[in-house]
């Protein structure tokens, strides 16, 4: 369900992905610096949920994996994600072992601090790095941070990751426009999504939205000075709630595994003409 850690994946569609990844990167000559890509992810990022690192995963996976940083070279992908997405990740080397060009390699991680299996695996990370063309160069998105956990005590794999690059003498190149460029071509089932998003959308303004401001001017007309007068937050408030709570009045067949805001609505009223229509 959305909001939970369970990931179910379509194999077949996720290594598609990846080996497109792997085309555009051998074939664009806006890449060729890139002797390797490396996407780390660490807890969920709430404020900054557009990232490129976490659109290009989405890309790939369907979904956010927290806690997972993967490594493409020219001849494996490497995947450092945790136990609850394991069985999961499994499905994928399943998928990928038939595959004569790329290999895939799974490591799981051990939620501790200084874990000896978890060094394993970072050197694992840096080796492959090194072996990959001229092994001096890394594609990433380096002016993205991701948040640490709350507690100190807690395992924080993106710290211990970055303080292991750092030390690797491996130059991190930024490939945030060339990633963004990957995602704009959609296939067909993505067309399909951004299709059926809008057409909800519009059932959205169309049903819901449009008669509550309507109800709200009119009503703040007829009663200029009472204190009950919505404001926009509590109209903006009303709608997010009703996607994200009672989604089958849009339609019959939506439930909320599947329907999600991308952020609350934005309700703006002026005199005057100029507005600043911003999801921040």
């Amino acid at each position: 369900e959305r909001g939970s850690t369970k990931l179910v994946l379509t194999p077949d569609r996720v290594w598609t992905k990846i080996k497109q990844l792997k085309k555009t990167w051998e074939e664009d000559s806006s890449w060729k610096e890139a002797d390797s890509i490396l996407i780390a992810i660490g807890i969920k990022d709430e404020d900054h949920p557009y990232k490129k690192s976490t659109a290009l995963q989405v890309w790939i996976f369907g979904q956010e994996l927290t806690n997972t940083i993967f490594l493409l070279t020219d001849s494996t992908f490497y995947l450092l994600s945790g136990s609850e997405y394991e069985s999961e990740l499994q499905k994928i080397k399943a998928e990928a072992k038939s595959d004569k060009e790329l290999n895939f390699e799974l490591m799981i991680t051990t939620p501790t601090h200084n874990s000896p299996s978890n060094e394993k695996h970072y050197n694992t990370l840096i080796d492959a790095m090194k072996s990959s063309k001229s092994g001096k160069k890394v594609g990433s998105t380096p002016k993205e941070r991701s948040p640490s956990p709350r507690s100190d005590s807690s395992f924080d794999l993106i710290k211990e990751w970055q303080e292991k690059l750092s030390t690797s003498k491996i130059s991190v190149l930024n490939l945030t426009n060339q990633l963004a460029s990957i995602l704009f071509v959609k296939d067909s089932d993505e067309l399909k999504f951004v299709r059926t998003a809008a057409a909800i959308s519009a059932t959205v303004m169309r049903k819901h939205l449009a008669p509550e401001l309507e109800k709200s001017v009119l009503y703040s007309i007829s009663n200029p000075s009472s204190s009950s007068l919505a404001t926009h937050s509590s109209i903006a408030e009303k709608i997010e709630d009703l996607m994200n709570t009672t989604p089958e009045s849009l339609h019959k067949n939506l439930t909320r595994d599947v329907l999600e805001p991308c952020y609350t609505p934005i309700i703006h009223s002026s005199s005057s003409p100029s507005y600043d229509i911003l999801p921040t």
